[in-house]
């Protein structure tokens, strides 16, 4: 089986990695929006271009990910879907990284 959900998933990460760096105007509808990221210009700037970068460079280790389990798919078959688990640890990653870089920016130098 063709672990296809996730090269999709890891291709849309990768597509959301290029479009997010240039939304420029604070909005509740795209872009990486918590509380932090929403409250200046200047942290909607950084986390967009932060978490676009973190977004591409997970996006396309993913799809690697994705195409190395389709030449392994018997093992992955009986992992079930497993394979979402980088997919999770990514998002995770990106949300941990991108708040931790927005805290630094906040403090006073």
């Amino acid at each position: 089986m063709i672990p296809t959900e996730l090269i999709v998933f890891a291709s849309l990460y990768t597509v959301l990695g290029l479009i997010v760096p240039y939304i420029k105007t604070i909005n509740s509808i795209i872009g990486y929006r918590t509380h932090r990221a929403m409250k200046n210009q200047r942290n909607w700037e950084f986390a967009q271009k932060y978490s676009g970068k973190c977004f591409l460079y997970l996006g396309i280790g993913t799809v690697i990910y994705g195409i190395i389990a389709y030449f392994l798919s018997d093992y992955t078959d009986r992992l079930g879907k497993l394979y979402f688990l980088p997919m999770i640890i990514a998002l995770a990653f990106i949300i941990y990284k991108t708040e931790h870089g927005l805290k630094k920016l906040e403090q006073p130098i």
